[in-house]
């Protein structure tokens, strides 16, 4: 038996809120020479002096984050990569996946935006990756909440196309829990969209871990918001 279904959109204005910028101060000191202790209204956060990188990350007492977000370059080939010059060449691939293995940090700054918001902008260096340049601002509100950007500046090199940009974290046991609103109920893909539905879906982080026999995208999702 052949199963078709469909979805409409339903006309709705759901205007953007913008989040609200806290006047919780946001103070930031040194308590050794490897860290800076970022601290404000109920959290708290290390940044290592040496790679510009969170160490933690606590809100009321609870650690959210162990480490990260770390610049990630990197991710196995697979069956949709076509270039063949690049397959030939695993080298510049392997400089990619090794690059932030070591960072160096160049300068650290730290500014005000006009509504108060405290930034501190990491310029950092990436020695395995060609000296590839990646800037990392970390935009604190003092209620916690934390905007990260991440600029990578790879021009000056020949290391080519990333395979991806983003970044890794770590988190604690207890946080294997994944919910979306989006396109589901597995994994999807820009290419492929015609099975996915939207709605609200709840899985795991090895829910979402598929063991193909070759390097696929396992656990991608795709219209998330």
């Amino acid at each position: 038996h052949e199963v078709a279904h469909g979805q409409l959109t339903v006309p709705a204005d759901a205007p953007t809120v913008p989040s609200a910028v806290s006047s919780a101060p946001v103070t930031i000191t040194e308590p050794d020479d490897s860290s800076l202790l970022v601290s404000g209204n109920g959290f708290s956060f290390r940044l290592d002096k040496q790679t510009g990188l969170f160490t933690d990350y606590i809100y009321q007492g609870e650690t959210l984050l162990e480490e990260g977000p770390i610049p990630d370059f990197w991710r196995p080939r697979n069956d949709n990569d076509q270039k063949e010059d690049q397959y030939q060449n695993p080298t510049l691939d392997n400089a990619w996946k090794d690059g932030a293995k070591k960072i160096v940090v160049q300068d650290m700054a730290f500014s005000t935006t006009a509504d108060g918001r405290t930034v501190i902008t990491v310029s950092q260096c990436l020695p395995n990756a060609q000296n590839a340049q990646v800037t990392m601002t970390y935009t604190v509100n003092g209620d916690g909440a934390i905007t990260v950007d991440m600029t990578l500046d790879a021009t000056h090199t020949t290391m080519g196309d990333p395979l991806k940009v983003g970044t890794t974290m770590r988190l604690p046991a207890g946080f294997e829990a994944v919910e979306w609103y989006g396109n589901g109920p597995v994994e999807s893909f820009t290419d492929r969209l015609t099975f996915a539905t939207v709605g609200r879906y709840r899985n795991t982080v090895n829910g979402l871990f598929y063991p193909f026999l070759r390097p696929q995208t396992s656990g991608n999702l795709t219209g998330v918001r």
